[in-house]
C-alpha cells in the first residue's frame, strides 16, 4: 500500500465499470517510437505522450491484474496536466519492465478502455 498521496484518481465506466475511483500516482513518460519507414508517413494526429502510472488497487485487464497501465490522453497533453478532468486510453501491452523503457512501439500497444483522470477523489466519484 502507498502512503503517498495520490497524484490523481482515475474513474471508468465503459469496459471496467469501476465502483470505486482508482488512486494514482506518475510513475513515467514513455514516448512514440516510429520505425524507420514510418518516419515518412507519420500522421500528426497520433501521440507521442504515453504515461506509465501506479495504481491502487490493481486495475483488472482481462483476466490479469496489475498495478502498472499506460494511459494515452483523448485530448490535452499529460505533461503537464492543465485542465480537468482528462480523457485518456488506457493501453495494454505485453512488453515487461516498462520502467526500464523511454520509448514504445505502435504494434506494442492495444486500447482496453477509456478513463478520465481525476484531481480529487470525490471528483472521481461523480463521474462514476
Amino acid at each position: 500500500m502507498n502512503a503517498d498521496k495520490p497524484d490523481f484518481y482515475l474513474a471508468a465506466t465503459e469496459v471496467h465499470e469501476l465502483q470505486e475511483p482508482v488512486k494514482c500516482w506518475r510513475v513515467k513518460r514513455l514516448r512514440r517510437k516510429a520505425r524507420w519507414f514510418q518516419y515518412f508517413t507519420l500522421r500528426p494526429e497520433l501521440r507521442n505522450d504515453y504515461l506509465l502510472i501506479k495504481t491502487e488497487p490493481a486495475f483488472h485487464i482481462g483476466d490479469r491484474a496489475t498495478n502498472e497501465i499506460l494511459v494515452s490522453s483523448k485530448g490535452p497533453t499529460l505533461f503537464p496536466i492543465t485542465e480537468w478532468p482528462v480523457f485518456v486510453y488506457v493501453l495494454e501491452t505485453a512488453v515487461p519492465n516498462l520502467k526500464d523503457r523511454q520509448d514504445i512501439l505502435d504494434s506494442e500497444l492495444r486500447v482496453v478502455d477509456w478513463a478520465g483522470l481525476f484531481p480529487t477523489e470525490e471528483d472521481a466519484r461523480r463521474f462514476i
